[in-house]
């Protein structure tokens, strides 16, 4: 039950603060500097999955990442830092 409420936690937490985050950051960039706060806003996606789903919702934003030349493994890592500051936030 613990994993289904810490799920839940993490998904209020990407749709409520990180998603909006990564699309204002995108309103405020020129054209061709998009790339990433939509990379950050599929990693977001991603982690807001159920763990099946996970995996290739995370390959994807990788790729998408990599084709942006971006670093898929510092966008990842991004994106898991901001998430775990937001839960640590609303838990404290």
């Amino acid at each position: 039950m613990a994993d289904r409420s810490a799920l839940k936690a993490a998904q209020r937490v990407i749709g409520e603060v990180l998603i909006p985050e990564a699309r204002e950051a995108q309103a405020q960039l020129p054209a061709m500097d998009e790339s990433l706060p939509i990379a950050l806003e599929l990693a977001y996606t991603a982690l807001a999955m159920k763990a099946a789903f996970q995996q290739p919702a995370m390959f994807i934003a990788r790729r998408y990442a990599a084709r942006m030349g971006l670093d898929p493994d510092q966008v990842e890592a991004f994106a898991l830092r901001r998430l775990q500051e937001e839960l640590a936030k609303s838990d404290g």
